[in-house]
């Protein structure tokens, strides 16, 4: 995918200072992607959740270069977790990102049907309190608190 593709997309160069004070007032799930301050080369993403304590945070990935993209799009790659919701300020991930998203390839070739077929797909290893299985308000939820 060409880069300026992603200019609209990426915020660019933010600290994590910087993400921290954008998504700390931001609903649980929003999400901006930032090049790494510390990891040159790399693009990060910076989310807000709530910690185990239900107090909110922000949450940065281990940075992504390019040659990550070439086994999973950075598209895909957001696709894949549930804990990103929102790109900065309020985008659904899926009208910012759905239009890049490839489609699941099933590799069909192998005539042997003794194996079951696998796929690729990026998950986050941490805390319970960033699971899959957490809820995310929305913009509009927060708005009524």
């Amino acid at each position: 995918t060409a880069l300026p593709i992603w200019r609209s997309l990426i915020l660019g160069f933010v600290t994590k200072q910087q993400a921290q004070e954008l998504l700390q007032t931001r609903p649980p799930g929003t999400f901006l992607l930032r090049f790494s301050d510390s990891e040159v080369g790399g693009v990060t993403v910076a989310w807000v959740a709530d910690n185990d304590q239900g107090e909110r945070q922000v949450w940065n990935l281990q940075p992504w270069w390019a040659k990550d993209f070439t086994i999973r799009s950075l598209a895909d790659r957001i696709h894949d977790l549930p804990q990103l919701q929102f790109l900065y300020p309020e985008i659904p991930k899926n009208t910012a990102f759905g239009q890049y998203y490839n489609p699941l390839q099933v590799d069909s070739s192998s005539k042997n049907t003794d194996y079951v077929t696998t796929m690729l797909s990026v998950t986050i290893a941490s805390s319970g309190a960033l699971s899959a299985t957490d809820s995310v308000a929305t913009p509009a939820s927060q708005a009524s608190l």
